[in-house]
């Protein structure tokens, strides 16, 4: 081995300086780069850059849409539910500030209208039901900033412009058979994105991605970019249709995209009330408030938007309940990692108490979505009939970090309870009361009354906005729970919202006597969808 060693450096050296010097044939990796930049340039000069989208001043737009709501239907077996929304955008894209006004309406008659704004120093809303401004916090803005690109007509634009910052990750896609590819890949934070494009025209005609669902697995969101048309020196669409796993996720019609000289000033004013306006969105922060003896609420705020929204309108709450000897929790709300941190969190907390016991209001995506977190240990789910399956679809599921082989939770059909009616969880301290009430929400709906304290949690049948049955009146939901509530005689003290409100019961006994908003959007000059309008 010692001659092979010596051998190498001679045979370097007897190299020429041009043999050593010259550059070598190019290696798959930078074929690939050649090609993919090759399409990527193309496109763009069919689309349009960064610069021509900023030339254009402001672009106002009215939009329809529809979304399906995934994990939102009547129970976690039927087709998912389909809302509509429709709304108004200005889009300054000289000053980077963007703004709409737009409604939609929940299942089960929960109605939401929103005004909000995006700029590059700050984003906030307004609830234009109740009148109740949020603040988005500063670690959340490129979040809404990002999420203003992607459902844009010029979400295109915006891929491509990705495409060249990251331009050391564009590679060409070789289909399977196929002698001219007409996609590439880029990475841009961490995610892979294929762009789709048309060899004729050279404009972007889709964009995929893989995302792991907590429910489901692996699976791939694709972007259709449909109808473009020319508005100045760039290519605009019209359309814009998002796919889960070759179903539509949502689809978007923007009508009369046009210039205008300039933006209106009113549209970026804060909220008059900017000073109590309710922070969202921006890093995570767990917070455990006592709300009563034994009872706590477990808050945090939403990072996500919702479909067609900029910034996040809703907070989350988890009921916490110290047993003599192990904990209880409600709901477990977004994703394994959120609830990864209450876990956490929770432990800091109660170090000597296990999270013995796990019950949930709904099945519903934002409610549920952090069961994974619970799968691998040892605690017990509490929930209605219909979600048994659910729970063990969701065990079973297989994700891209799980360890090869059985996973941990193989063993969580058996930790599940069901119940029908009401299902007591007897302590000496903090007796719980679980009651299924059914409603048009979903078909399972359970509250949590706690009799000692004279507390009532809910999840989405109270309170989803900070200030619940405000000016903008209370929905059905709203008014059903609180005959509920009536009916059973219970003397209701406080009052915890799934979605992080706590008031006094006499805020739910008042919305008896207030009437439905129902098509208050319309009257608030957000614009509805024309009649007739097919997707």
């Amino acid at each position: 081995m010692r001659s092979v060693r010596l051998l190498l450096p001679a045979l370097l050296a007897a190299a020429s300086p041009a043999e050593a010097q010259s550059p070598t044939r190019a290696g798959a990796s930078e074929q690939d780069y050649v090609a993919g930049r090759r399409l990527v340039d193309a496109a763009i000069r069919a689309t349009g850059d960064s610069a021509a989208l900023a030339a254009l001043g402001t672009l106002t737009a009215t939009f329809c849409a529809r979304a399906v709501e995934l994990g939102q239907s009547a129970r976690p077996d039927a087709p998912y539910d389909t809302i509509r929304a429709a709304g108004r955008r200005i889009y300054d894209l000289a000053g980077r500030r963007y703004a709409q006004e737009w409604s939609t309406e929940f299942r089960g008659g929960i109605p939401l209208a929103l005004h909000e704004v995006v700029t590059d120093s700050a984003a906030y809303s307004l609830d234009r039901r109740g009148g109740v401004p949020f603040t988005v916090a500063p670690s959340g803005l490129a979040a809404s900033l990002r999420r203003v690109e992607d459902n844009s007509p010029y979400a295109p634009l915006v891929l491509l412009d990705r495409a060249r910052r990251n331009a050391t990750s564009i590679r060409i896609v070789h289909p399977a058979g196929s002698r001219s590819p007409n996609a590439v890949l880029f990475v841009d934070r961490a995610t892979v994105t294929t762009l789709e494009i048309d060899p004729r025209t050279h404009l972007v005609v889709s964009a995929e991605a893989l995302y792991d669902n907590w429910a489901v697995g692996l699976g791939t969101l694709r972007v259709e970019f449909l109808d473009y048309q020319r508005v100045g020196p760039v290519r605009l669409a019209a359309r814009v249709r998002t796919s889960w796993q070759q179903g539509v996720l949502t689809d978007v019609v923007f009508a009369g995209v046009a210039r205008t000289a300039a933006p209106p000033p009113e549209a970026f004013q804060p909220p008059s009330d900017s000073a109590h306006a309710v922070p969202i969105g921006g890093a995570l922060h767990i917070s455990i408030d006592s709300v009563a003896p034994h009872v706590f609420a477990v808050r945090f705020g939403q990072t996500a938007g919702p479909n067609f929204g900029y910034n996040p309108p809703f907070a989350y709450a988890q009921l916490l309940v110290e047993l003599t000897d192990r904990l209880l929790l409600v709901d477990a709300p977004w994703s394994a990692t959120v609830q990864q941190a209450v876990i956490d969190s929770v432990h800091r907390r109660f170090p000597a108490k296990p999270i013995a016991l796990i019950a949930f209001t709904h099945y519903h995506s934002d409610h549920f979505g952090g069961l994974r977190a619970y799968l691998g240990g040892k605690t017990r789910f509490i929930t209605t009939p219909g979600n048994r399956r659910f729970i063990e679809r969701v065990a079973t599921a297989s994700h891209p970090l799980d360890s090869p082989g059985p996973g941990a939770a193989s063993d969580a059909a058996s930790r599940i309870e069901t119940f029908t009616g009401t299902h007591s969880i007897a302590d000496s301290a903090a007796p719980v009361d679980l009651h299924e009430v059914g409603g048009a929400h979903a078909d399972e709906m359970v509250i949590a009354w706690l009799p000692r304290q004279h507390l009532l949690f809910t999840a989405d049948l109270f309170g989803i906005f900070p200030e619940p049955g405000g000016p903008g009146g209370s929905y059905e939901a709203e008014r059903a729970l609180a005959r509920y509530v009536l009916g059973q005689g219970w003397k209701v003290e406080t009052v915890v919202s799934g979605h992080a409100a706590i008031v006094p019961g006499s805020v739910l006994g008042a919305t008896l006597t207030q009437g439905s908003d129902t098509g208050r959007a319309r009257q608030m000059g957000v614009p509805a969808c024309p009649p007739g309008q097919r997707f």
